[in-house]
């Protein structure tokens, strides 16, 4: 996470010379439900905050690079001994993201590429491993100010990740929705 804070940083810098219009730095926070029977057996139906920074660089007129890092942490008892097992996962996510300008108040839609990192520890063991995969994010966003702003967003992904105790591969879809709050530097 520090590397990530680092590199955000590093951005703002270099785009400090843009426009307002041009760079939105901000934070998220969405509720996630994995999609999976199995993590959903082990985790519960019950989804949890997924939170992180995004940044937007707009390209040209609407159409923008959106580049995303975030976390999600649930924790579970497995077995009947209530062995504790805990799951993280780390999108990266990197998007090209429409917004059409119409005032303070833009719809927006965006398509992207999904890096996962994954590790799921646990008394009984410890995995973790990387996948890809893809993500649809819509949603609106609401201009406070020349400044600042915030958006409501729902997001859908789908990234199959390592093959599971049934032999077949855990999937990491799941369905996520919530604000975010912006800066325009």
């Amino acid at each position: 996470m520090r590397k990530t804070i680092l590199l955000l940083f590093a951005m703002i810098l270099v785009f400090s010379q843009l426009s307002a219009e041009t760079v939105r730095l901000g934070a998220f926070c969405d509720y996630f439900t994995p999609k999976d029977p199995l993590i959903q057996e082990v985790y519960g139906a019950n989804g949890d905050i997924l939170y992180g920074l995004r940044l937007n660089v707009m390209v040209y007129r609407g159409l923008a690079v959106s580049i995303s890092y975030g976390q999600f942490k649930k924790t579970s008892n497995t077995t009947e001994l209530d062995d504790l097992t805990r799951l993280t996962l780390n999108p990266l996510t990197i998007g090209v993201r429409y917004t059409p300008m119409l005032g303070k108040v833009n719809p927006f839609v965006e398509l992207a590429y999904v890096n996962l990192s994954f590790k799921e520890e646990s008394d009984i063991g410890n995995s973790s491993g990387k996948q890809n995969g893809w993500s649809i994010l819509g949603g609106v966003e609401f201009l406070i100010s020349e400044r600042f702003g915030i958006s409501l967003d729902i997001k859908t992904q789908d990234i199959d990740g390592p093959k599971g105790s049934n032999n077949e591969p855990v999937n990491f879809k799941g369905l996520s929705g919530g604000l975010s709050f912006f800066v325009r530097i």
